[in-house]
């Protein structure tokens, strides 16, 4: 039985520090009921330092504890393309928008918006994408 996205959401009681129940309590058995699960693009500021890493990181885990695959080429890419080669770097783009393709929806992840991720944000517009946003401490906006 698949539910609908507030269903989801009522589910999902909010535990502090922007985690919720199911964050703390990943079960293979919740996510057997849940299959096929859908993808989520996480958008997120492209930096390749540890705490944004890290923060990234979280906000796919945030995805995992609601039932989305997420889908974060910032954590990918950066180990075999190199943003200071050019033809690298426009390449990684190509394959994260052949991604966000794939997935049904994207979060923007973070309140402060680069210049890369507002070309996601169009691409997803451009093809009807629904969206979700969070803020850096990992609160859904409404």
């Amino acid at each position: 039985m698949n539910k609908t996205k507030s269903e989801k959401k009522a589910a999902a009681p909010k535990t502090g520090a922007g985690r919720t129940q199911k964050e703390k309590d990943l079960k293979p058995a919740n996510f057997s009921q849940r299959f096929p699960l859908p993808f989520a693009y996480i958008c997120a500021p492209d930096r390749n330092d540890e705490e944004n890493l890290e923060k990234i990181r979280r906000y796919c885990r945030l995805a995992i504890a609601n039932y989305y695959i997420p889908i974060a080429p910032q954590l990918y890419f950066p180990s075999f393309l190199r943003d200071e080669i050019e033809c690298e770097r426009g390449l990684r783009m190509y394959c994260s928008s052949c991604l966000e393709d794939k997935c049904q929806e994207v979060w923007i992840c973070g309140e402060t918006l680069t210049d890369s991720m507002k070309g996601e944000i169009w691409r997803a517009r451009m093809r009807g994408k629904e969206f979700r946003m969070f803020t850096d401490d990992m609160k859904e906006v409404r």
